[in-house]
């Protein structure tokens, strides 16, 4: 039994990324907890997105991602350790504005557009945000910008222009890069990981 337990953790160690060595914002490499492009399940292509006030009740699961609506909340669950998520039904060209109101109970809350990902509450480290490119997976390290605090809500807005994007959290900005995004046209989604619970209250994508 004990032989058991340590085996899944070392398992849960390897695909969070934990054993890497830990990067600046001025290096990039490939971690393991790098996402590779979503796969669409239902996708309408979405050549200059206009959405107008929440689009929570349209999201969809991926990789089994567990949905339970709770009033006006959607609360998320990973039956697998990683990339358990829900998605828009439509793509998303840039330029264009993200904005989430959601919250985790402990760990992970995670952010996925193409094969970039945003990763709040890093189960390794929790104050260091992790941001992997949009277009190139590229994973960078950000210290100290990572953490929200577990069980209150946060207003998070993603923005993606075709030569730029930024990350903010409670109006504070957490992270901008220039980088070259004109061309991808992919869903956006939100998920938990490594046990946490992500509860969101909306979700709404604007055309800029």
């Amino acid at each position: 039994m004990k032989l058991c337990i340590f085996s899944v953790l070392a398992f849960a160690m390897v695909m969070s990324g934990c054993s890497a060595p830990m990067k600046d914002t001025a290096e990039a490499s490939n971690q393991p907890d790098a996402p590779q492009r979503l796969t669409m399940n239902v996708a309408t292509e979405v050549t200059a997105p206009t959405a107008t006030g929440s689009i929570l009740d349209s999201m969809i699961p991926v990789s089994g991602c567990l949905m339970t609506r709770n009033g006006d909340v959607l609360q998320l669950a990973a039956p697998t350790p990683d990339r358990s998520l829900v998605q828009t039904t439509a793509t998303f060209r840039p330029p264009f504005v993200f904005r989430l109101r959601a919250k985790t109970d402990s760990t992970n809350l995670r952010l996925y557009y193409n094969a970039g990902m945003v990763i709040f509450n890093w189960e390794c480290r929790q104050d260091q945000l992790r941001v992997h490119d949009p277009l190139t997976n590229q994973t960078r390290a950000v210290p100290g910008k990572g953490l929200i605090a577990p069980g209150k809500w946060h207003d998070v807005i993603w923005e993606v222009y075709p030569d730029r994007m930024s990350i903010t959290v409670d109006d504070e900005n957490r992270y901008s890069t220039p980088g070259n995004y004109a061309n991808i046209d992919a869903a956006i989604g939100v998920g938990p990981a490594f046990g946490s619970v992500v509860s969101i209250e909306s979700i709404e994508v604007t055309a800029q």
